[in-house]
Formats: structure tokens, sequence, C-alpha cells
């Protein structure tokens, strides 16, 4: 093969590389999102997303991060991130979300109802000094939200917690309603529950008895029922957004704790 055909095609191989990489990445992007991959152990190994606000003009860099860990429906590790997307279910539209709106955000991947996949999440969080480890924040959806209430017993500092439609998949073992009141006889972090009243059969009882367990642990948990199904919440674009980030807004001081 002649010297110029080999330069062609290595020319070719390059400019078809390029142009699938920076087709992911969009340059004229307000915010410059951006995700990496981090791995951790915590009674296992595991992996997460994460993504950063990238200083620009118009958003300087903070002295110190806040963050977000976001727990994805279950429904997320059924499937797979191609067959989620396709049905509507996009975690990095989550993350570029909280990144717009000024925090970090780390989603903890492949968790397959794993508590310790968030625990190790939180650990790492707390070890970096890019974050303020005074405001880390939880937003969990179904499953995902549910094994976020069982992180709080080794980290009580959570500053705020936000659950979607909270499924409670186990009736016994570590992560039950009866062993969450085991573990604690009040919990004081604030907490937004956000309801789908047009769930199917079990799990809207199962919601209606989340809200009481958790009423009964956290008094001045904030509640607020929607009339759909609890796949309406894996849009970023729909209402909820509007109270999650309200809620974040109120919960984003420093803690008033009894």
């Amino acid at each position: 093969m002649g010297t110029w055909r080999r330069f062609i095609i290595v020319m070719c191989v390059f400019f078809l590389v390029s142009s699938e990489l920076y087709s992911k990445v969009n340059l004229d992007d307000p915010i410059n999102f951006h995700v990496d991959t981090i791995r951790y152990s915590y009674s296992g190994n595991f992996k997460a997303l994460i993504s950063v606000p990238i200083p620009i003009k118009t958003h300087p860099q903070p002295d110190k991060y806040p963050v977000i860990i976001y727990n994805y429906d279950e429904y997320y590790d059924m499937l797979g991130p191609k067959a989620s997307l396709k049905r509507g279910y996009d975690i990095l539209a989550f993350m570029r979300k909280f990144n717009e709106w000024g925090y970090a955000c780390i989603v903890p991947m492949d968790r397959f109802r794993k508590v310790h996949a968030i625990n190790g999440a939180l650990d790492y969080v707390m070890s970096d000094p890019r974050f303020d480890h005074d405001q880390v924040h939880m937003i969990g959806h179904s499953e995902g939200a549910f094994l976020g209430l069982f992180t709080i017993k080794e980290f009580p500092n959570i500053r705020s917690m936000i659950l979607l439609a909270p499924n409670n998949l186990y009736s016994s073992g570590r992560v039950s309603l009866s062993n969450l009141l085991r573990e604690h006889k009040q919990i004081d972090v604030p907490m937004l529950m956000l309801g789908a009243s047009k769930s199917k059969g079990y799990r809207r009882q199962n919601e209606k008895i989340v809200y009481r367990v958790l009423k009964q642990l956290q008094p001045d948990l904030a509640y607020l029922g929607y009339g759909v199904n609890p796949r309406w919440y894996f849009n970023t674009k729909h209402l909820f957004m509007k109270e999650v980030n309200d809620f974040l807004y109120r919960n984003s001081g420093p803690r008033k704790d009894n």
C-alpha cells in the first residue's frame, strides 16, 4: 500500500472518530456539560457517573460545589441505559439539569439493590475537597428513593432528601420498612415526598404505607401528590422539577437542628 493511500485511510478514520466524539458534545453548550465515570469501594466495588459544572463567565466557580446524589428507578438497572432512553428515561438529562442549577451530580450505576453503592458515593463526596460537605442532597425515584433512606444511619448529615414515588420492594430484611423503623426512632433530614396516585394496585397501596411510616419518623415530611403514573418522573421537563428545585433552595442554608 502506497504512502498516500495509507495517509488518506488514516485521515478518514481520524475524521470519523472526531465526528463521533464531537457529536456527543454541544460546543455551544452554555454550561459546558461533561460527564465522567468514577470507581470506588465500599463493601464492594462500584462505579458512578459524575458531572461537575464547568465554570464559565456567567457561572463562576464557587468555593465548593453543593452536591446531588441521584438514585434512579430500578427500571434503569433492569433494562439498561439504551432501552431506558428509548422509553424516555434519560439519566444524563437529570445530571445536566442539576448542573444548570449549580449542583455537582453523582449517579451510582449498576446498583442492583445495593445500598452500599449509594453509601460509597456519599463517602466519595465527603472525601473530595471540591464539594460542600454540608450541602449534600439526595434525590431518588422508586426503589432508588427507598434505598436512599438506608444511608441516613451512616450519613446523618445529608442536607435534604427528595423521594419520587418511593417503592418498598421488600416486606422484611435489610431494606424493609420494618428495619427502617428499627434503625430510627426519628429522622431529622428534611424530606419531600412526591406521589403518583395512578400507580397500579400494590404500588399505590405501597406508597401510602411508605408515607405513613415516613410521617411517623419525620413529622415535618412535606408531601405533594400528582395524578400520574410513576414513570412520569422520568422526564425533567415535567412540573415536579419545579417542586424539586424549590425544596432544594429552601434547604440550602445552614441546617437548624433541634
